[in-house]
């Protein structure tokens, strides 16, 4: 009997549960239609337009200004992620004498991003640039995963940066809950009015 009941439920779907990760989430199913590398890159609505001449493809204005576009937002997310974190690192570091000082490649982030959108805008061919766009980012992803590997492994051998980090949380906790004390005992007028003594 047991066993029948384990083979019916097998054939049901389950419903799915709701947690604050997937609350606002669409159902997902079997049929969804995972987006082309080119409708990422260019937009929903592009669509291959063959040039006059029969013997390439062409890429209207709009088309061109999203993948530009596309292009720079995330190389700039991920180059100003690397940039933080790199110097967060090269602080925390510094903090602990005991831990060995670790030469980390220095990058010029603003630099790097011109190089990578003026290599992107000398590409003519859509599937040239699409596939360029999609190997810079796997390129920076790669930098920005490879010096997050060496963050955690610097962190969790060592106790005395753990600890650090604990007391800075801590002292970040500390803040937001004295600043949200303050705005909710003080009306908003005595808050803009506010001076701190120095």
């Amino acid at each position: 009997m047991r066993g029948w009941r384990r083979e019916a439920r097998k054939g049901f779907p389950r419903p799915v549960k709701t947690t604050w990760l997937n609350r606002n989430t669409p159902a997902q199913n079997r049929d969804s239609v995972i987006p082309t590398l080119e409708s990422v890159v260019f937009g929903i609505n592009y669509t291959k337009q063959l040039s006059p001449d029969g013997c390439s493809f062409i890429i209207a204005d709009s088309f061109l200004h999203h993948a530009y576009h596309f292009h720079y937002t995330l190389c700039a997310t991920l180059l100003l992620a690397f940039k933080g974190l790199h110097s967060y690192f090269i602080t925390v570091t510094e903090e602990i004498p005991s831990c060995q000082k670790l030469e980390l490649e220095e990058m010029d982030v603003e630099a790097r991003l011109t190089e990578l959108c003026e290599e992107v805008k000398k590409i003519e061919n859509p599937d040239e640039l699409a596939e360029l766009i999609n190997m810079n980012l796997a390129q920076l992803c790669s930098l920005l995963m490879a010096l997050w590997g060496q963050f955690l492994e610097v962190i969790t051998l060592h106790e005395e940066l753990r600890l650090l980090l604990a007391q800075e949380n801590h002292t970040l906790r500390v803040r937001r809950f004295s600043e949200a004390f303050f705005c909710f005992e003080h009306p908003r007028e005595a808050v803009v009015a506010y001076q701190e003594l120095q």
